[in-house]
């Protein structure tokens, strides 16, 4: 069985995300194509639910900044703080084996 850590930041979303998703809901309660800037802003990727769309802009990938370290009976990541971005309000760990 194999383990793996995420290191995500999160930052506050743009003013636009929930314009985008009450669009996204109305055209899909009515049954029709989304339009193109809303494709465009969800980077072809509307179609996925709603709680993917959110974290795809509201989350980082922190990995150019993590430095996994190894011993024998453990792991730990070592975040370098003074690299994170300045937008990242938050840290998400994120752990699955």
């Amino acid at each position: 069985m194999s383990d793996s850590c995420e290191v995500m930041g999160i930052i506050d979303p743009d003013v636009l995300l929930n314009k985008m998703l009450d669009l996204r809901a109305a055209c899909n309660a009515v049954d029709i194509d989304y339009p193109q800037e809303l494709q465009d802003y969800f980077d072809g990727d509307a179609d996925q639910p709603e709680e993917y769309l959110r974290r795809q802009k509201t989350e980082l990938d922190l990995a150019a900044i993590v430095e996994k370290v190894c011993g024998t009976d453990e792991w730990s990541y070592i975040v370098k703080i003074s690299d994170m971005p300045k937008e990242v309000v938050a840290v998400r760990f994120g752990v699955s084996w």
